[in-house]
Order: C-alpha cells, then structure tokens, then sequence
C-alpha cells in the first residue's frame, strides 16, 4: 500500500519539475516586442516591409515581412506601393514584429482543363485540378488609410493583373505582445 502512496508522491514530483522545465521553456521563447532587422533571406523568398494597420510606429519605421520570389513578381504590381522591397528603405527603420501577421492578398489560379484521376487508396475515381496559389503580404499608405480602403484599392489592380484567379485577402494579425 506505501508503494502506491509512494508514487503518488514521485508523481506530483514529477509533475512540479516538469512544470517548472515548461514554464522555463515558454519564458525564454517569448519574443521582445521589437528587434532588430534580419537581413538574410532564405532561398526563394524576398525581404518586404510594410506599414501595419494595427501597430503603431514612428513615421520612419516599418515592419519587416517576406514572400516567396514567384509571388512576388506575380503580385507586386497588385498591390503597389503598400508592400516594397528592404533595399528600398535603410535597414536601421525596418523592424521585425514579434507576434505579427501581416495583412494578405492570396489568389489561387486553377488550370482551366480539370482531369479525370484515380485514387491509389481507393481506387474510386475523382476530377483533379492543377492548381497556383500565391501570397503577397500588404500595409497601409498612409496615416489615415484602413485596411478596407487597402482591400478595395487592390481588389480593383488584382482582378486586371491576375486574370482567372479566386481572390481573397486575409486581415493582419496581431499577437499576445500586441494586446
């Protein structure tokens, strides 16, 4: 009997330890609200600021976002001066935000000739598509811009440039560091 009040014991040891080691862990992982910019860029991705909707920063400062370079060649001109390239700006005002979303143009352009496929699982047969899908990160203009001011203006460009596309646009997030 001792033995099972015993493990009770070692158990809600264990649990304490294992707590305090989460509690370690979930503190060293929490970002500052602003750190430095990063400039090194992964393979196939380009460096992007914009001007967020939500966060407030000094008129020189921006925050540091990225796309892949195919989305961008294909999506820059859609949503023009809201999203620019780093180089532009002088690394000292771009700012990488912890907890921070940007705010997004996303199309999806499927093959026009959809094709008759089989399932290797079951067998059953099924209309498959071929399809691109892409992301542009967007911002704000100017002080007095809104993020449905920015969706109308690029709602408008997107549908000229990006021809047989389902547009959408999802809104910036902003985390736990923001509230």
């Amino acid at each position: 009997m001792a033995r099972g009040r015993d493990s009770v014991i070692l158990g809600s040891a264990a649990l304490v330890d294992a707590a305090a080691r989460l509690k370690t862990h979930m503190t060293s992982r929490v970002p500052s609200r602003l750190t430095a910019a990063d400039p090194v860029e992964r393979r196939g991705n380009v460096g992007l600021f914009v001007t967020p909707f939500g966060v407030p920063l000094a008129a020189t400062q921006v925050a540091r976002v990225g796309a892949t370079t195919r989305a961008w060649s294909a999506g820059s001109a859609a949503v023009g001066t809201r999203t620019d390239v780093i180089g532009n700006v002088g690394t000292d005002s771009v700012l990488r935000l912890a907890d921070y979303r940007p705010a997004k143009l996303e199309w999806q352009i499927q093959e026009a000739n959809p094709r008759r496929e089989q399932s290797e699982a079951t067998g059953l047969f099924y209309i498959g598509y071929t399809a691109e899908s892409n992301t542009v990160p967007f911002g704000k203009n100017g002080a007095a811009d809104t993020y449905d001011d920015a969706i109308t203006e690029i709602l408008v460009t997107a549908e000229g440039l990006l021809t047989n596309a389902n547009i959408s646009f999802s809104p910036e997030r902003l985390g736990r560091a923001w509230n």
